[in-house]
């Protein structure tokens, strides 16, 4: 029998370094091992003759002893206490923890050593143990005799006599105190990253290996106009313009071999808008080094996009006619005059002036002039082919490249414009104002020495000839004088 006790006192010895949840468990296997074993010897003493009664109440109060030496060796606080709280017994780490002597523990309350605030929330947790819960887990906070409040867990063992009426509570407990202080670090490290994710600028987008949406922020929502909870589960590619597909794919199938990319993209709104987004893609990893996903920052960009747009159309168009400009005529008129005489291809120009424009800006002030020019802008792109270059030269001119035209055929062009615009009286706030155009014409003829910038000033001459000539007609120039 008493080989038997040893063999369990050894198996329960305790190591310091046990983790809490270890620790706990240990502790009530401890406790649950030496009852049953202390019940098992009192029916085997009690069964057995022994040879005096002497020898009996010696093995009983060793037993008692190597109980009493397992409990107060335990690392873990150990204490049993009445229904009303009243402290029954306290082991050694009981009395170290609390800085109070086992007199001083034994027969006072067990909520002493709780906040006053915590009391009442203590004593109903008590209450709950008993037959229908014989064993129940609480953390609650407790002083020391310090002064330092700390977090401690109990696991509660309700003692039910033969007849299960409760007559006492078994509390195992251990500091969690530095535990909980990392759950509120945690806790706090992770509200303090849902905040900075959830009033991030940028749009935070998660899809998973097939493109699925596990997660999007605020700003996503705000973007697009979708609530996250319909775009959970949905392809990513659904909210992108179908043109921008296969640059996004290219992107995220880089992503699963580790390679960050980032590029333009247009997303859809829900309400069919469009909207432009600087999108790049990382990829999440798992810990073993697999792709699990990609992470999507989105930015909107729809301003830039408009602005460049702005400035490309402003860099190459009139704002006021809404033609090309002189400068982007150039660039384009030297190109074509560089394939048609390559080629050996007929070429004109056009120069147009309109007649006694100053009188029109002195008589009806400029922003009369302003739609006139508008007016006489759209007579002449109605009057010319898709593939004639029309610009505005500057001020009340305009210049007219013609690919693949004739000077015969130039000339007749001109003269339906001229005739055009003269027929076509111009309605303004002021009344209805009329114009005449005068038109000069140069064709290309020598395709190894001619540049065209003697096409052009050849033009220009020709017009200040039909100017000279009473206005309202046109002139042409061939060749140099």
């Amino acid at each position: 029998m008493l080989s038997g006790y040893e063999s369990v006192g050894h198996c329960l010895t305790v190591a310091p370094s046990i983790n809490l949840a270890e620790s706990l468990v240990r502790s009530r296997t401890v406790l649950q091992i030496l009852h049953r074993w202390m019940a098992k010897l009192v029916v085997a003493l009690a069964e057995r003759r022994p040879a005096n009664d002497e020898s009996t109440e010696d093995l009983l109060k060793l037993s008692e002893a190597r109980y009493q030496a397992v409990v107060e060796n335990q690392t873990a606080l150990i204490c049993r206490l009445l229904p009303s709280g009243t402290l029954t017994f306290v082991n050694e780490a009981y009395c170290r923890y609390f800085g109070r002597s086992y007199d001083e523990m034994l027969s006072s309350s067990f909520i002493a050593t709780v906040p006053e605030e915590d009391q009442a929330d203590i004593l109903a947790w008590l209450a709950t143990c008993g037959v229908d819960q014989p064993l129940i887990t609480h953390e609650h906070r407790a002083i020391r005799a310090d002064g330092m409040v700390r977090w401690m867990q109990w696991t509660n063992q309700a003692i039910l006599d033969e007849n299960n009426v409760l007559v006492e509570l078994q509390l195992v407990g251990c500091d969690i105190t530095e535990q909980r202080h990392a759950e509120k670090a945690l806790q706090d490290s992770e509200e303090r990253y849902r905040r900075i994710v959830q009033t991030a600028q940028e749009g935070i987008w998660l899809i998973d290996l097939d493109y699925r949406t596990t997660f999007t922020n605020a700003r996503i929502t705000e973007m697009l106009g979708y609530p996250t909870e319909v775009m959970l589960g949905k392809s990513l590619l659904e909210f992108m313009d179908k043109a921008w597909h296969a640059v996004i794919v290219a992107n995220l199938e880089r992503c699963r071999t580790g390679i960050a990319g980032q590029s333009d993209c247009r997303l859809k709104r829900k309400d069919g808008g469009k909207i432009w987004a600087l999108c790049s893609t990382n990829p999440i990893m798992d810990g073993d080094g697999r792709y699990t996903g990609t992470l999507l920052m989105m930015i909107d960009i729809t301003a830039r996009k408009r602005m460049e747009e702005s400035l490309r159309r402003l860099s190459t168009q009139d704002p006021l006619t809404g033609l090309i400009n002189r400068r982007h005529f150039f660039k384009r008129a030297h190109q074509e005059f560089e394939r048609s005489r390559r080629y050996g291809r007929p070429l004109a120009l056009l120069m147009l002036d309109i007649d006694h424009f100053k009188h029109i800006n002195d008589t009806y002030g400029h922003p009369t002039g302003d739609e006139v020019l508008r007016i006489v802008s759209r007579i002449m792109r109605d009057k010319l082919r898709r593939v004639d270059l029309l610009a505005r030269y500057g001020g009340e001119e305009f210049v007219m490249l013609l690919p693949e035209t004739t000077l015969l055929t130039a000339m007749n062009i001109a003269g339906r414009l001229c005739a055009a615009l003269a027929a076509e009286p111009i309605p303004t706030e002021h009344g209805v104002v009329s114009l005449t155009a005068s038109i000069g014409v140069a064709a290309l003829t020598d395709y190894a020495d001619q540049t065209f910038i003697q096409l052009l000033s050849w033009a220009d001459q020709a017009m200040y000839r039909a100017k000279q000539a009473g206005r309202n007609q046109v002139q042409s120039r061939v060749t140099a004088d």
